[in-house]
């Protein structure tokens, strides 16, 4: 990558504001979720009872004090709510939220077709998203921001976990994650290695963790490269929060931007654009009826720390915990290097798919993983095309992978009951 010379990374941080400000890339405090009237947009609960699912929304709280908002299919037409489902929980991505799993419908949506099979489907909601922005007791924005995907795996997760097996009354239940879920099922069954007996199997969609190579797009390569300056540069301006859910008005605006892209014989140019500046691959097959949708219900809102945290991992090529600099790391961990999540310690049966097209967690990293556990297994999704954001994305993931993870989970889960739904 070229040097940036001072002038430029001035510009550059003068431009990331200016955006910040028009699309709501950066806030200065959480916003405290009302009800869905009060924005205008759809909400999970939404989008599942207009398909004729029965939707539900649940409080729970972690030991650090977060509030999360974890939704739940309980049941659907084709599998009416009953007692005694196997129950699956759905880890959302980076910048995502649980809406992410419900946004194409019945008969695609992953949700959808677990609920038809008989599952008892739950889609949590990590810290600092749209769904999850309240705390018991923190009050000041910066210590409410002060987290990453490490918390969410430590805290958020075996919280959501733990709360959903006393709801239903089980002793196990199956974890699914794309990209940024993943990392946090590894985070938490390495870490805290007694939630590997609470679960049946769990299934990773291009898990970000372990990293051989540099990640795509100028400006994600631009923000890691310079982590410490921008975030040096946030604090100053009190920026805390990254790419919040938009708001009516700014749906308004983007729904003019992709529209005039698509209708305009410039679709090749906007699409040329995100995979030069983001390294968003592979968006050439999606619809504007469908992009139109996705951009309410994505980005949902993270932490800067968040993604200063994947950018150390990328740079460093270390699957390791938060480098707070040598002294504070010395203080926190009894060292100055970060330590390494032990994925030895997962017993959990884990499958990891990924696929050829991935420019963000490719084969090399896949393989790198399965040395360090090993109840591990990969299963590549076939087609040269196929990319990180088509596991969520794609016409053709139901076919490609759905019905196959459907099958994974069978093998792991209560047959007798299934038995009945399988087709």
């Amino acid at each position: 990558m070229p040097k940036i010379n001072k002038l430029n990374f001035i510009f550059i941080i003068i431009y990331v504001i200016v955006i910040s400000s028009v699309l709501g890339v950066c806030e200065k405090k959480p916003k405290i979720r009302k009800k869905n009237v009060d924005s205008q947009l759809e909400s999970f609960i939404d989008l599942v009872e207009e398909s004729g699912y029965v939707g539900e929304e649940h409080r729970v709280k972690t030991e650090d004090g977060y509030d999360l908002t974890v939704h739940r299919i309980p049941g659907g037409p084709q599998s009416p709510v009953r007692f005694g489902k196997p129950v699956i929980l759905l880890l959302h991505g980076l910048m995502a939220a649980s809406d992410i799993w419900v946004l194409r419908g019945p008969g695609q949506d992953l949700a959808y077709l677990l609920s038809d099979t008989g599952y008892d489907v739950w889609a949590i909601n990590v810290r600092g998203n749209y769904y999850s922005t309240l705390h018991n007791s923190i009050t000041n924005n910066s210590a409410y921001w002060d987290y990453s995907w490490h918390e969410n795996g430590m805290y958020d997760v075996p919280a959501t976990i733990n709360y959903i097996l006393s709801k239903t009354r089980q002793s196990k239940l199956s974890l699914l994650g794309h990209s940024m879920g993943g990392t946090e099922i590894l985070v938490l069954l390495s870490s805290r290695p007694e939630f590997n007996h609470k679960i049946n199997i769990a299934i990773t969609w291009a898990p970000a963790a372990m990293v051989s190579h540099d990640i795509p797009g100028f400006f994600p390569n631009f923000l890691f490269r310079h982590s410490k300056r921008i975030k040096d540069l946030f604090n100053e301006y009190n920026l805390y929060q990254v790419m919040p859910r938009v708001s009516k008005r700014r749906s308004d605006f983007l729904n003019v931007w992709f529209s005039l892209c698509w209708r305009l014989n410039i679709k090749s140019i906007c699409l040329k654009l995100l995979d030069v500046t983001l390294g968003f691959k592979n968006l050439n097959n999606l619809d504007l009826a469908l992009i139109l949708r996705i951009k309410d219900h994505y980005p949902q809102g993270t932490s800067l720390k968040t993604i200063l945290h994947y950018g150390q991992i990328f740079k460093n090529r270390r699957f390791q915990q938060y480098d707070y600099g040598k002294m504070i790391n010395l203080i926190k961990y009894n060292d100055v290097t970060p330590p390494e999540y032990p994925l030895n310690r997962i017993t959990t049966p884990l499958i990891i798919y990924y696929a050829h097209n991935d420019k963000i967690v490719t084969k090399n990293d896949v393989e790198m993983m399965l040395q360090k556990i090993p109840t591990a297994i990969a299963k590549e999704v076939p087609g040269d095309k196929f990319g990180h954001l088509d596991f969520i994305t794609s016409k053709n993931t139901k076919h490609l992978v759905y019905d196959k993870v459907i099958e994974d989970l069978f093998s792991y889960t209560n047959y007798n009951y299934l038995a009945n739904y399988i087709r």
